[in-house]
C-alpha cells in the first residue's frame, strides 16, 4: 500500500515539476546596434527580428536590445507581445 501511495505522489510531482517548467517561457532578446527599416522597405541586416510580407506592415519576431530606424513612409510597426529596449548610451529606441 505505502509503494503505490509513494508511486502516485511521485508521478504526480514529476508532473507538477513539468508544468511549472514550462509555465515560464523565457525569451532570449537579439543583442543588436542599429536595425534600418530603409526607405525601399528592405531590412538591414536582414537576419534581425523584423518580418514584412507586404513592406507596409513590420513585424517584430522577438524582442531586440537596440535601436529601429526606419526611413521609409507609412509604415505599421507590431511589436508582437515583444519589447525593445533602446541601448543604455542614447535615449532612442525608435529613429524616424
Amino acid at each position: 500500500m505505502k509503494s503505490k501511495v509513494l508511486l502516485q505522489t511521485t508521478i504526480l510531482l514529476l508532473l507538477l515539476l513539468g508544468i511549472i517548467t514550462f509555465a515560464f517561457r523565457v525569451e532570449l532578446a537579439q543583442a543588436a546596434g542599429v536595425i534600418y527599416i530603409q526607405a525601399d522597405g528592405s531590412i538591414n541586416p536582414s537576419t534581425s527580428l523584423i518580418s514584412t510580407l507586404d513592406r507596409v506592415t513590420y513585424t517584430l519576431q522577438g524582442s531586440i536590445n537596440g535601436c529601429i530606424e526606419i526611413t521609409r513612409n507609412n509604415v505599421v510597426l507590431d511589436g508582437a507581445g515583444n519589447t525593445l529596449q533602446g541601448p543604455a548610451t542614447s535615449d532612442l529606441g525608435i529613429n524616424l
